[in-house]
């Protein structure tokens, strides 16, 4: 087992969340806070999201995506 930490700076915005997300759970998970815990050997896709609200309409916004 192996873990790594994801580690994100800047943004478009400063009231923006990094929220992750990855494509197989078999082979790693990955924490809110981007801590990666290997299950497997095995390839996948670790995506980060600048996450925030729309200040006019209260919508949750993407502002970018990386993955």
């Amino acid at each position: 087992m192996f873990y790594l930490q994801v580690l994100s700076r800047g943004g478009p915005r400063p009231q923006c969340t990094v929220v992750y997300s990855i494509r197989d759970n078999s082979v790693s998970t990955v924490s809110s806070s981007g801590l990666l815990d290997g299950q497997a050997l095995g390839t996948t896709q670790v995506i980060g999201q600048a996450v925030g609200q729309d200040p006019e309409t209260g919508e949750t916004v993407i502002y970018s995506q990386v993955g």
